[in-house]
């Protein structure tokens, strides 16, 4: 979803190591799996505070750079196909199931899902240089963030949720528009937002 948002904004956007395979945080299960010194400081200065282990863990799990630091996650194999000694840090157990190998051509993949993003900014000259105008998603939906980008007679409009419960939408002019793009798959529903949807809709501006 938050790909959707950014891919298809003005702007260059940024893909992080991993983010096009849905790679997540470690979940270290012990502060010794921390390397990052900024980490171990802050693991030690929250005990000083009157932390439990069990809740500076908790935050350093959720805020440490080392979550972003871990072995890039190439195949199944131990050591997720990037060694095949013993990494600087653990590598996450899903990586059994989020690896390159496993998303690459892979039909309804996240990784697939970013290529066809990616593709869509490379070969539409409406992403690619279109005015951009924020809209109003409605009350009912305050975690939505909607635009829509127009070049010419041509209109995109592209509405993201940030809620985890669905939410119903503000008439964003997208009557006679084709569904082209949902992180869903299958089709939204008019008119609401399923928990975390994207939906990109394109046509001819009326």
């Amino acid at each position: 979803m938050l790909a959707t948002c950014t891919h298809l904004m003005k702007g260059t956007p940024y893909v992080y190591e991993g983010d096009e395979l849905g790679m997540t945080n470690p979940g270290f299960a012990s502060i010794d799996d921390f390397r990052d010194v900024e980490t171990l400081n802050y693991y030690r200065i929250m005990l000083e505070s009157g932390k439990t282990p069990e809740e500076a863990l908790q935050i350093v799990n959720e805020r440490s750079r080392d979550d972003g630091r871990t072995p890039m996650q190439w195949t199944a194999e131990p050591g997720a196909g990037f060694t095949t000694g013993t990494p600087w840090l653990s590598i996450p157990a899903n990586h059994a199931q989020v690896n390159a190998e496993a998303e690459v051509g892979a039909e309804g993949s996240l990784f697939e899902y970013y290529r066809a993003l990616i593709r869509l900014r490379h070969e539409s000259d409406l992403v690619a240089e279109g005015a951009v105008r924020f809209l109003d998603a409605g009350a009912e939906a305050p975690k939505v963030i909607a635009y829509e980008r127009t070049l010419g007679d041509e209109r995109l409009v592209v509405a993201c949720s940030f809620d985890e419960r669905p939410c119903q939408l503000a008439d964003l002019g997208t009557a006679g528009l084709a569904v082209v793009m949902g992180n869903y798959d299958d089709a939204p529903a008019a008119g609401a937002l399923r928990p975390f949807e994207a939906v990109v809709w394109h046509g001819r501006a009326s």
